[in-house]
């Protein structure tokens, strides 16, 4: 056989293939009455492909919605319970300790699906050193400008669009002057930042709602708060929030709990509401002056 008569049967052993693997999968693909090159073949053909693949995935990812909270305060004001509480709702405390466990910025990656809206989050909530800071015997304690200088770095480096900026009071014992000054220092040193802010009450799990919005009427018109114009810069509003008794967990007060847990969910839905909804964030890269260089005082 001359090489031209090879060559064309093989060409034709070719077509015959093309032509046989094309109707199989044109029967597979069902696409048998849609010529090629349309719109409605290429549709059927991405259906297609999505079905098997989506069937085949053992790695399945969903792209989730960044949201970013760093958390501040007085030492001992109930910073770290926060975080833990929106991470855990029956989050229980450890025994009370007389001094500041926080010695360094932590970050605490959240992912979420939020069943209301079915949206899924990612929350990155960081906790950093506290104001006024004491510690154990033997260690040094840190400095309030030691402690800006980490929160610094920590909005400088870690992250660059911060969503909610929250200042943790506690209203255990009552308003005393370290927590004044530690409110005063947050104004002083960000004081473009109030819009971001949000203002937390902690040790509330005995408070109903009726009960919160009156500590928080009391809480702005007490004189040393007055004083200050605190009220204006917490542009995000005042929130409540608490976890269960370490009291009420030891001795199983069950119904004392069952109340705790009650007023907790509805503090902390109500905060996490803040964070997902707030799309408008503080980026580190925008300032007014245009010389590149991040103003954050």
């Amino acid at each position: 056989m001359s090489r031209s008569s090879t060559q064309r049967t093989t060409n034709e052993g070719k077509v015959k293939f093309d032509n046989v693997v094309s109707v199989k999968l044109q029967r597979w693909f069902n696409l048998g009455d849609l010529p090629n090159g349309t719109p409605e073949r290429e549709e059927e053909l991405r259906k297609f492909v999505k079905e098997k693949s989506e069937g085949l995935d053992n790695y399945k990812f969903q792209e989730g919605i960044p949201r970013n909270l760093i958390v501040m305060g007085r030492s001992r004001s109930g910073k770290t319970t926060l975080i833990k509480v929106i991470e855990n709702l029956g989050y229980v405390p450890p025994p009370l300790s007389l001094f500041n466990n926080t010695r360094k910025i932590e970050m605490h990656p959240l992912v979420t699906t939020i069943a209301h809206n079915g949206k899924r989050y990612m929350i990155n909530l960081i906790d950093t050193p506290g104001f006024e800071d004491r510690t154990m015997y033997g260690q040094k304690p840190m400095s309030n400008q030691q402690i800006k200088n980490l929160i610094d770095q920590c909005i400088s480096y870690r992250i660059t669009e911060i969503h909610v900026f929250a200042f943790v009071f506690s209203l255990q014992a009552g308003i005393n002057s370290d927590d004044v000054k530690s409110m005063k220092f947050i104004q002083r040193n960000y004081p473009n930042l109030g819009k971001h802010f949000a203002l937390v009450l902690t040790h509330c799990e005995d408070y109903n709602e009726v009960h919160c919005r009156r500590l928080i009427k009391d809480f702005f018109e007490t004189d040393e708060i007055k004083e200050c114009e605190l009220q204006s810069f917490f542009g995000l509003g005042v929130y409540c929030m608490g976890c269960i008794d370490q009291q009420s967990f030891t001795n199983d007060l069950r119904d004392a709990i069952n109340y705790q847990i009650e007023n907790i969910k509805n503090f902390r839905e109500k905060f996490i509401d803040l964070i997902v909804k707030q799309r408008e964030f503080y980026n580190i890269h925008n300032n007014e002056n245009g010389t590149g260089v991040c103003c954050l005082l």
